[in-house]
């Protein structure tokens, strides 16, 4: 979507991103810009935005609790699935894309992220071990993808928008048994 520099009465520039006015479901929303105080605005205007938007990888005012759980079932390393085939590392840090492949690498041949699928076939694990929502990095048909996990919920996984490989999310390392 294409982002559109705006200038306010006072000559202050703010970035709004929103569909052309001629297509169906037109909402005008702001992302991000100035205070819109006089002299506010850098000259010249700048040509992108500083950085992505990235979703937060738990959710609002999370417990304290979570983390707690999430180190214990880090601590548990490495969790076995006999009947997916598959053992697992969960490494309880957030980390961007390229991050998350590298930390997969260092575990040894054969461990990669985790497909979609294979995170939500995963879910009772983390259901059992008490563990609250979070953003997790997966591999979706060999593109990188976002999900959020919600341990318990009839469709525990779901993709998330945003696919900027900058963004820090969870990730958990998996492996074929042989």
């Amino acid at each position: 979507m294409p982002i559109y520099p705006k200038r306010n009465k006072i000559g202050c520039s703010s970035f709004s991103e929103y569909p052309r006015s001629s297509q169906p479901g037109y909402q005008r929303k702001k992302s991000w810009g100035c205070s819109c105080t006089p002299c506010c605005c850098p000259s010249p205007r700048p040509s992108a935005l500083p950085y992505p938007i990235c979703p937060c990888p738990t959710l609002p005012e999370e417990p304290l609790q979570c983390e707690q759980r999430r180190e214990a079932f880090a601590a548990r390393n490495p969790h076995f699935r006999f009947d997916l085939n598959l053992v697992y590392y969960f490494l309880n840090n957030q980390a961007t894309f390229a991050e998350a492949s590298e930390a997969c690498a260092t575990l040894g041949e054969g461990f990669r992220l985790p497909s979609p699928q294979e995170v939500a076939d995963m879910s009772t694990d983390f259901k059992a071990a008490g563990l609250c929502p979070m953003l997790v990095w997966t591999i979706n048909n060999g593109i990188p993808a976002l999900v959020y996990v919600f341990p318990g919920d009839p469709n525990p996984v779901r993709l998330i928008s945003t696919q900027s490989l900058s963004c820090r999310a969870y990730h958990f390392c998996v492996g074929f048994i042989e």
